[in-house]
């Protein structure tokens, strides 16, 4: 198969992509906007985001857990030339385009996708659909140093196996695969480099998802397992092994990474607590016996012994008679008990 020229050049709105060697997880990416000092990971109060903030990891989702269903969707790949010069150097007179599409599509993905998790962040804590869709109000978000993210990740992985990136928005359209891949020979076998139109189905986004500014780490991992596509309908047993190897997607940081934990605006709730007393900016809480109750409290003695000096919460303000979201409290954990909890909320000088 006659090969593209390196170097080869994938140019999107806010980065551009450039595979200048033959490995395929070299890629210069050149950023075009600016870089957020703090990124933003928002969560639900779940067993898996308390043990996820327990044991300082992040969880990188398989592409096909996705809430995109264009994310990481190859259809996105034009396949129309790399097949006709596909049939061409092996000969083949199959008139079938379509399945051998299908072939060349899975023959190549799935040893791409199988090592390869995504981080997804936010570049704000003052995004009011995400705090909506995915917190319910409820949960919390965590404030990362971008520089030192960067850094942790870098020192566990070599930097040509992770790839941080902004999302860009635009009209969603296909690319010629052929035009953004490249072909190598080893052991006198034909390979297939497609890390650019990799690239495409993970950092192009249909114009819908603008709101979320989201910026990613693509990150290649042998502990990232492989997960069927949501369509593939797998028997339970399969299934059941499926859900334990996704432990494999939880990335060790260092904890100080994380310089902020801000609390939604409705996290001290009536699901959760009853208020048994409240002097001037001391709050004294009652646990409920129940799910949500022990769950905020076992997130709560998290917080407690290892962000104590970390914790916030974010509320609706009046500035200049306009309706912001701003970190309002300063939150000290003083005492947990049994049944309660003690803490003093502080306005933040700046509000």
């Amino acid at each position: 198969m006659e090969t593209n020229t390196l170097p080869l050049t994938l140019d999107l709105e806010n980065a551009t992509f450039t595979q200048k060697e033959i490995n395929d997880f070299e890629i210069d990416i050149k950023i075009k906007i600016d870089v957020p000092q703090k990124l933003y990971k928002y969560y639900s109060l779940s067993d898996y985001s308390l043990k996820g903030l327990k044991n300082n990891t992040l969880y990188f989702s398989h592409a096909n857990l996705l809430n995109d269903v264009m994310d990481g969707n190859f259809m996105l790949w034009d396949m129309e030339d790399f097949i006709t010069q596909y049939k061409k150097d092996r000969k083949i007179n199959s008139d079938n385009d379509q399945e051998l599409t299908i072939i060349g599509i899975n023959q190549i993905s799935k040893p791409i996708l199988e090592c390869r998790g995504i981080l997804s962040l936010c570049g704000t804590y003052k995004n009011e659909l995400i705090w909506a869709h995915y917190t319910n109000e409820t949960g919390y978000c965590i404030e990362l140093d971008t520089k030192d993210l960067k850094e942790s990740l870098n020192d566990s992985h070599k930097s040509e196996n992770c790839h941080f990136f902004p999302v860009s928005y635009n009209t969603l359209k296909q690319i010629d695969f052929f035009k953004y891949s490249h072909s190598k020979t080893r052991e006198n076998k034909k390979n297939v480099s497609a890390i650019l139109p990799l690239l495409y189905c993970f950092a192009q986004k249909d114009n819908c998802w603008k709101y979320e500014n989201e910026w990613r780490f693509l990150l290649r991992d042998r502990k990232f397992n492989s997960i069927s596509f949501p369509l593939e309908i797998i028997n339970d047993e399969d299934k059941s092994q499926e859900d334990d190897r996704k432990i494999g997607g939880n990335i060790e940081i260092n904890k100080d990474v994380i310089s902020k934990v801000i609390l939604a605006p409705l996290f001290f709730n009536n699901s959760r607590f009853n208020k048994e007393e409240s002097n001037s900016d001391c709050f004294i809480y009652n646990v409920k016996n129940n799910n949500e109750g022990k769950n905020a409290k076992d997130f709560l003695d998290i917080l407690k012994k290892s962000f104590g000096n970390k914790i916030y919460q974010v509320d609706k303000i009046i500035i200049n008679k306009h309706v912001c979201r701003e970190i309002k409290y300063k939150i000290e954990i003083t005492d947990i008990g049994e049944n309660f909890i003690k803490l003093i909320k502080k306005i933040e000088k700046n509000i």
